[in-house]
């Protein structure tokens, strides 16, 4: 995570601000180690089958895939944000 610390100025995180689950979206979860810092500081997200068991509104649920996700904890107020990606093909993509 240290890594992730220093783009910018900064302070990122590798799940959302409020945890490692969204309450809506209880079929993945943010998993830390699927959000990696490649060679020449590139941000590598991936997807993997990691089942993990979360309590949501009272109700034990099993979320299947770990994500990888990034936040930032810093407000932004303007700007301009740029992204070069490389996706993945097939239907839904």
């Amino acid at each position: 995570m240290s890594q992730l610390l220093k783009w910018s100025g900064y302070k990122w995180l590798k799940r959302e601000r409020w945890g490692e689950i969204h309450p809506k979206k209880p079929w993945n979860w943010y998993d830390p180690s699927c959000a990696v810092i490649g060679e020449n500081n590139e941000l590598e997200l991936h997807i993997n089958y990691n089942p993990k068991k979360f309590i949501l509104n009272n109700k034990k649920v099993t979320s299947n895939y770990g994500v990888g996700i990034v936040t930032c904890e810093t407000n932004f107020s303007y700007g301009r944000f740029e992204i070069e990606a490389k996706l993945p093909k097939g239907n839904g993509m």
